[in-house]
């Protein structure tokens, strides 16, 4: 949980928060609507399940570095030329 604050806390501070979650959201959606097709068609075999989970796993590994690199730069922009308190 810390984790996921510190990442979601560096977003926002990068300033490109909207355009995050806006990402998250259509990916999010598009991985909802390709599952519910794949479920929905008469041969639902488990090779075409598979490949949509596996597409699905990949999409969502992508959403989540998107998320921690926008956060490492919201980071790095907000100590950049502050002195570390020791």
């Amino acid at each position: 949980m810390p984790l996921l604050a510190t990442v979601a806390l560096g977003a926002l501070m990068s300033g490109a928060g909207r355009w995050i979650k806006a990402f998250s959201g259509t990916v999010l959606l598009g991985l909802t609507i390709a599952l519910g097709i794949t479920l929905r068609l008469p041969s639902a075999n488990l090779d075409r399940l598979d490949l949509v989970f596996l597409i699905g796993w990949v999409a969502l590994g992508g959403v989540a570095a998107v998320w921690v690199g926008i956060a490492v730069w919201g980071w790095v922009r907000y100590f950049r030329g502050r002195p570390a308190t020791a």
